[in-house]
């Protein structure tokens, strides 16, 4: 079961996903796209084009293939 956090302002969200502490969904307009140790998934499944997933490439944390891989469309 994953453990759920909310942050307390974007900043701090966007800090947790740096530093690979988790995976967080955010606009994808976000300065966040210009850092190379970040991963992007555009989310298909909202109305809204701009929310994306985003997390650290080396986050190796086994719940966060699982969690990303609920967004991906087959």
């Amino acid at each position: 079961m994953p453990k759920i956090k909310f942050a307390s302002s974007l900043q701090e969200e966007m800090l947790w996903v740096e530093a690979g502490v988790g995976v967080c969904i955010l606009d994808g307009r976000n300065s966040m796209r210009k850092n190379p140790s970040v991963r992007f998934l555009e989310i298909e499944q909202v109305s809204d084009p701009s929310l994306t997933l985003a997390w650290n490439i080396d986050n190796y944390n086994p719940m966060r293939e699982i969690f990303t891989n609920n967004f991906i469309k087959n």
